[in-house]
């Protein structure tokens, strides 16, 4: 799921499961998950870049092969409450550089 451009996304008990990517790739825009489960993914499960806003709510993030959560550049925020994060090559990255907020 590609959620980009200024655009807004929410989605509900999904599964985005072994993607060649990211399970949702949040770039300049919302994203609102709950109850999903990100498992499998080839590169991040919940992905938030260039000034995305990303909230996950009771989900899974699981065996992802570079992380669970991954949050880039200035302006970018992920949020999570109550999400297990398990397995992933890094359960959090908040890049490099420290400029996504926690």
């Amino acid at each position: 799921l590609t959620v980009q451009q200024g655009a807004t996304g929410t989605a509900k008990k999904c599964k985005m499961k072994e993607n060649k990517g990211a399970g949702v790739f949040a770039i300049g825009s919302a994203v609102t998950l709950e109850g999903c489960q990100l498992t499998g993914n080839y590169i991040h499960g919940f992905s938030v870049q260039k000034g995305a806003t990303g909230s996950a709510t009771n989900c899974e993030m699981k065996e992802n092969k570079q992380s669970g959560v991954f949050a880039l550049q200035q302006g970018s925020q992920a949020m999570l409450e109550g999400c297990q994060l398990t397995g992933n090559g890094i359960d959090v990255d908040w890049s490099i550089r420290r400029t996504a907020n926690r």
